[in-house]
């Protein structure tokens, strides 16, 4: 698999194809700049934000949306 291009401290991936959408189920929710927790910590997202899913690896989503973009545990969005 290509790694794509990094962009500063997060991944630029050119015209993401979605392949769902979720909502953030926990009070806050650190993304992250890959798909583990020892990772970069990038943003806060927060209970009820809709983010839509770009990739979906093991058990993290990779996610945008509010002008952000990052990786967040599975667990903690509810995917539709």
């Amino acid at each position: 698999m290509l790694t794509p291009p990094h962009f500063g401290f997060f991944k630029i991936r050119p015209n993401p194809i979605t392949v769902g959408s979720g909502v953030i189920n926990v009070d806050e929710m650190e993304m992250r700049s890959d798909p583990n927790p020892t990772s970069s910590r990038l943003y806060l997202a927060h209970r009820g934000d809709n983010y839509e899913i770009i990739e979906i690896q093991g058990e993290w989503v990779y996610v945008i949306g509010h002008g952000k973009i990052g990786w967040i545990p599975a667990r903690f969005i509810d995917q539709s």
